[in-house]
């Protein structure tokens, strides 16, 4: 059981069980790279490769997702009494039918992108534990009086990278801070852009606050699919695919030095849902 995550559309298939990655092309169909990952789940165990993972309880978005899921096995379960009490020419039994198919709706239509953000930001956390020593991972991120939660922050030697995961389907075009969907001119109606701006202005005024020291975050917006074409880049924040969140954070020159990193770091921690760093880089207060 495992993953295999191309390295170029960044899609992913779900091994089955008896599957292995020995039995699939080591290329997808679009020609990127396939990497095999044993594992995308929220479990409390320490799942990285090389790190070590602190986690305090569920992600905002996990705990949606997993409500959403409940509400559609109901909803599954209820169908198959419902169709039970049909065989056996129970009325009741249909209406139950109808009623269970109607709880499964529920949830799958109101559920849907939160099952599939969930699913966007373990993958994101998964390219995120490639990061080399000095470098740490905090996932799904709420600060006092921030204005939303903040899915990925990265902090190390190159900066303060904040990243919000958008496991959007269908192409994007990105003119500066104009979203479009598609090749036509319909424009986005929630700007992803917009949120990290507020994100990252609330959290460089909280560090500054905390740490009597002015800090420039960096926001991100990663898309998974790297579905998207930049015709300009956007004001005070960047587009990267999620493949390349990683090169992208060690392209900075450094800008932090290790002690106000770990400053940071200890910080945030009390902040944060889950923590991925490495043993030799701080230990835990």
């Amino acid at each position: 059981m495992g993953y295999l995550i191309c390295d170029n559309c960044h899609g992913y298939y779900e091994l089955e069980e008896g599957e292995s990655p020995e039995d699939f092309s080591s290329k997808c169909e679009c020609g990127g790279n396939l990497k095999y990952k044993s594992s995308i789940s929220s479990n409390h165990e320490t799942e990285s490769e090389g790190r070590d993972k602190v986690a305090y309880g569920y992600s905002h978005t996990d705990e949606k997702s997993f409500n959403y899921k409940i509400v559609m096995i109901f909803g599954i379960v209820i169908i198959f009494v419902g169709i039970i009490g049909i065989i056996t020419f129970n009325i009741i039994g249909l209406i139950l039918a109808v009623a269970g198919f109607i709880i499964f709706y529920k949830g799958y239509n109101e559920g849907y992108s939160w099952i599939k953000g969930d699913k966007g930001e373990k993958i994101v956390s998964l390219y995120l534990e490639d990061l080399p020593s000095g470098y740490f991972v905090f996932n799904d991120v709420n600060i006092p009086n921030g204005k939303g939660n903040i899915d990925h922050l990265v902090i190390g030697p190159t900066g303060i990278f904040l990243i919000e995961t958008k496991n959007y389907s269908g192409f994007f075009k990105i003119d500066g801070d104009n979203w479009s969907i598609g090749n036509s001119n319909r424009k986005l109606k929630k700007n992803p852009g917009t949120q990290v701006k507020l994100n990252a202005l609330d959290l460089s005024k909280f560090l500054n606050k905390k740490l009597g020291k002015k800090f420039w975050v960096y926001g991100v917006v990663t898309l998974l699919n790297n579905n998207f074409k930049l015709i300009k880049k956007p004001n005070r924040y960047y587009v990267v695919g999620a493949g390349n969140l990683t090169k992208f954070i060690l392209k900075f020159q450094n800008k932090i030095d290790k002690k106000t990193v770990n400053n940071i770091f200890n910080l945030i921690q009390d902040y944060s849902t889950e923590i991925y760093y490495k043993k030799e880089d701080v230990e835990l207060e």
